[in-house]
């Protein structure tokens, strides 16, 4: 009967060190999937381009579709500075780097 007491204690005992050991370990980092490499044609939100040494970051993005194309437009921004990169592809692919202007004047014909 005392070897049964005996074995309760160093039962509890080697619990007890398993969860301090456990409590003091940090916790594995979460397993981190491979860079993807992005291009034109898949940019999501978040993704950084680098235009001129310049760092702009893709806030949102329009996708057109007309007669069995698509092309998109990526709104990109660099604190207050907005710019459009367009990206098409027909039997050529065409990025446009498009930049937001009031200087244009409408006129009316009589």
């Amino acid at each position: 009967m005392l070897w049964f007491v005996w074995l309760v204690i160093a039962g509890i005992v080697v619990v007890g060190i398993l969860l301090v050991v456990r409590r003091a370990r940090p916790p594995a980092a979460p397993k981190q999937s491979p860079l993807l490499e992005r291009t034109v044609f898949d940019l999501q939100l978040g993704d950084i381009v680098q235009y001129f040494e310049t760092d702009w970051v893709v806030e949102g993005w329009l996708t057109y579709r007309q007669d069995g194309f698509s092309w998109c437009k990526y709104l990109l921004q660099d604190g207050e500075r907005i710019r459009w990169l367009s990206v098409e592809e027909d039997d050529v692919v065409r990025v446009a780097w498009l930049a937001p202007t009031k200087a244009l004047s409408f006129e009316r014909e009589p």
